[in-house]
């Protein structure tokens, strides 16, 4: 059984505490991905427009709804206010089918745009029946403050973290949409194999380019996937 009480005890070289997210620290966790705007990866950098413009229903549905999981992770400064997130969450063909009920409702075209290729990827590569599993431990947000703090000591450290959670829920499986050179850096670091990946000059909506016209420098978007046992 997983204890919220092992995680803060976990420390990094740049002394960072590291604790399960709770659902009272939603609008902590609304603030700091509206306040990294440094951020390059194309979803993070978006959700971060998104929420400065004044929020998007789906941002705020799918923040909370991932949070209610219980599985995401914060990184916790000496005064307690949080300088990185992970937001994990449990996927299953059922999490595809909202996902994909809730496309339509994005207001912002560029957020939209990124999830409708992360939809269309994973039902192209069913990680489901490749595992043959049910479910799977979904990391779908990773987000640090590497203005002030070294970005990739933190995301390397929310990702063990994180596989360690995983492990503990008996979960075999671990996947990752990543957007951006970050993300996938700190994915391949840690141990996962790309299924997929697609390079954005590759892709365009019918009716909009937008995602290959943004992502620069990032070339290619990746499914990624880890097996735990």
């Amino acid at each position: 059984m997983f204890r919220r009480s092992i995680l803060p005890l976990a420390k990094n070289l740049i002394n960072l505490d590291y604790r399960l997210i709770t659902l009272d620290r939603y609008k902590d966790v609304m603030f700091h991905l509206r306040d990294m705007s440094a951020q390059t990866d194309p979803l993070n950098k978006t959700i971060c427009e998104c929420i400065r413009k004044g929020g998007d229903e789906f941002v705020e549905y799918f923040t909370y709804k991932t949070l209610n999981d219980e599985l995401s992770l914060m990184a916790l400064n000496s005064q307690g206010n949080i300088v990185g997130i992970v937001l994990n969450g449990v996927a299953n063909p059922e999490y595809l089918q909202d996902l994909k009920n809730c496309l339509a409702k994005i207001r912002d075209s560029h957020l939209q745009s990124i999830l409708q290729l992360q939809l269309e990827e994973n039902m192209k590569n069913n990680i489901f029946d490749l595992c043959k599993t049910r479910k799977v431990f979904e990391t779908r947000l990773l987000s640090v403050d590497s203005r002030n703090y070294n970005g990739r000591i933190m995301g390397k450290q929310l990702i063990r973290l994180s596989e360690i959670v995983a492990g503990n829920k008996d979960h075999k499986v671990m996947k990752a949409d990543a957007t951006g050179n970050f993300s996938q850096k700190i994915f391949s670091y840690c141990g996962f194999k790309c299924l997929n990946e697609v390079p954005y000059n590759n892709y365009s909506k019918k009716d909009d380019n937008s995602i290959k016209l943004r992502n620069l420098p990032h070339s290619k978007y990746q499914l990624l996937y880890k097996l735990l046992r």
